[in-house]
């Protein structure tokens, strides 16, 4: 039998356990209008019959674009915040700004609560919270359990000034 004293499961945020990872997909805003500019693109090119040109719009737009944007996630740790979207990496790397945010850094928490009407005209809210500190600010939408886990694991490590009313 092993006798030495184990490591206490040591987190900053009480809601996590130890070695426990939440993944959000990140808000995709950016990616939509993207695409949108790209499909315009695309049928420019084809217009002006630039066929390669086209297609390579094309390919990016459709093929490119959906799976970087699925790919983007915002992850917990129980310690920091990190975005760990490949377009997002090399953004930050060209930029020299951050891709990660301990939860010592957070200044600013804001819930922005969005209606949208589903078929038979029934009302659906969905959420919108945004994160700031150090000068970024990580944005993550509502849409499953693995938001809740987050807001919880977030925000229960976290001062009640930082916090919106």
């Amino acid at each position: 039998m092993d006798k030495s004293p184990k490591a206490p499961n040591v987190s900053i945020s009480p809601a996590l356990d130890a070695g426990e990872i939440i993944s959000v997909r990140v808000s995709p805003n950016a990616y939509v209008a993207a695409m949108l500019l790209g499909s315009f693109l695309t049928l420019a090119l084809f217009y002006y019959e630039q066929d390669i040109w086209a297609v390579t719009s094309f390919v990016l737009t459709y093929v490119a674009l959906p799976i970087l944007a699925f790919t983007d996630r915002i992850t917990f740790d129980g310690k920091r915040l990190r975005r760990t979207g490949i377009l997002f990496k090399f953004f930050a790397f060209a930029t020299a700004s951050r891709d990660r945010l301990r939860l010592n850094d957070i200044e600013q928490v804001d819930t922005q609560s969005i209606r949208s009407i589903n078929r038979g005209g029934r009302v659906k809210y969905r959420y919108r919270t945004t994160i700031h500190g150090r000068g970024m600010g990580l944005s993550f939408v509502s849409g499953g359990e693995n938001y809740r886990r987050m807001l919880i694991a977030v925000l229960s490590g976290l001062p009640d000034t930082v916090l919106d009313t």
